[in-house]
């Protein structure tokens, strides 16, 4: 599965709060963990919020997520595991859903797009035809936005990771 979303750092965390995040929320990642390590127990995802109502809705929507937290900074307890989730530690990994860089689809992921396109899509682009492609996240979850001419569509990563 593909992971495009960075560590979490202390650095980070200290520039969210700078910026006026107040609320982040904790859910399991599946796409963090890599199955041939057999040293990382589990992988989070924290997302943050300066808006404790959307970071509720996103809790909201993991209703089925035991390992589902909203932390509140002004929560001194909270606010400390934060800070131990930054420093990486041993038997986990956690991200930020932030990209490391602007997002381009390999050509292996490009051969699924034209795959997917064609198989369930009535688009006809040309080979010399370009569609564009943009990762998004909603409640933690990859999607990607295809667009072709006026046609756009929006459907989670992994419909195109199966082709």
């Amino acid at each position: 599965m593909h992971n495009p979303f960075q560590l979490y750092s202390s650095e980070l965390l200290d520039s969210l709060i700078k910026a006026g995040h107040k609320y982040f929320l904790r859910q399991t990642y599946k796409r963090g963990k890599d199955h041939f390590d057999e040293t990382t127990k589990n992988a989070f995802l924290i997302t943050h919020y300066n808006d404790l109502n959307k970071a509720r809705i996103h809790f909201e929507a993991l209703s089925n997520d035991g390992n589902r937290f909203l932390y509140d900074i002004s929560n001194d307890q909270h606010l400390l595991k934060l800070k131990t989730a930054a420093s990486q530690p041993e038997g986990y990994k956690i991200f930020t859903p932030l990209l490391l860089e602007p997002w381009q689809p390999s050509d292996t992921m490009k051969g699924k797009i034209r795959r997917y396109i064609h198989q369930k899509l009535n688009w006809n682009p040309s080979v010399s035809d370009t569609v564009h492609s943009n990762l998004f996240t909603q409640f933690g979850e990859l999607f990607i936005t295809l667009k072709f001419k006026r046609q756009e569509i929006k459907i989670p990563l992994t419909d195109i990771e199966r082709l």
